[in-house]
């Protein structure tokens, strides 16, 4: 069972432009990864009450690092109608350590969550960009999309030390928009599980490295570099 994330250090960026080759990954054959014993999604545990309706530029800072090695998406919940086209940006690193931003911006007459397509490693702030014209807070958590190693391609899982019966839709495959922007997906793509994350559960995949990079040349087994601006 293939894992790397212990081996790197915080704060120090660990990602390789147009990545080829990989020890975990080699000559195409597939290897297994854990991507770990994954939670319950929880919509409150990165911060309860972020004051949505605060002046445009506010940043509020958080302390929250994944149970996933590679991360998980995020979610973020107003507690009411925004009121207008409210934008918050959520800020943090990727199991790399590349720092990376999404963009979340609520629709003026819903309070549905806002799905997060990034799988984050560490969120240590948010920033308002645009307020909401009511008087409302915004919950953030995770979700139930599981980073991935590398950009790849799925050919099996296990769940729980069982393995499932995997289908193409298990895999949210990488977004290789070049360059990334704050709201196109997961460079490295992500998984979404069969069944229902419970924090027992270990999430296994069988995978085949993609190192193909475009015609610019970027790319390759790490994907696309985050977005961060």
């Amino acid at each position: 069972m293939k894992t790397d994330r212990e081996a790197f250090h915080q704060g120090l960026s660990s990602y390789v432009p147009a990545m080829q080759f990989a020890s975990h990954v080699v000559e195409d054959a597939p290897s297994w990864f854990s991507l770990g014993i994954p939670a319950l999604s929880d919509d409150d545990a990165v911060a309860l009450a972020t004051p949505a309706n605060a002046v445009a530029g506010t940043d509020v800072a958080y302390t929250w690092t994944s149970d996933c090695p590679y991360g998980r998406n995020i979610i973020v919940t107003p507690s009411g109608v925004p009121g207008n086209a409210n934008v918050l940006d959520v800020y943090g690193f990727d199991y790399l350590m590349q720092p990376m931003v999404e963009r979340f911006t609520g629709s003026a007459a819903a309070s549905t969550p806002l799905v997060g397509k990034k799988a984050f490693y560490i969120v240590n702030r948010s920033r308002i960009v645009t307020a909401s014209s009511n008087a409302i807070t915004a919950k953030i958590g995770f979700g139930a999309l599981l980073g991935l190693p590398y950009k790849c391609g799925i050919l099996a899982a296990k769940e729980g030390g069982v393995v499932i019966a995997y289908t193409n839709a298990q895999l949210v495959v990488a977004d290789q928009t070049d360059p990334a922007t704050g709201v196109t997906g997961d460079p490295r793509g992500t998984y979404a599980g069969l069944g229902a994350f419970n924090g027992v559960k270990k999430i296994e995949v069988s995978i085949v490295g993609d190192p193909a990079v475009n015609a610019a040349n970027n790319g390759g087994l790490h994907g696309i570099r985050q977005y961060y601006a």
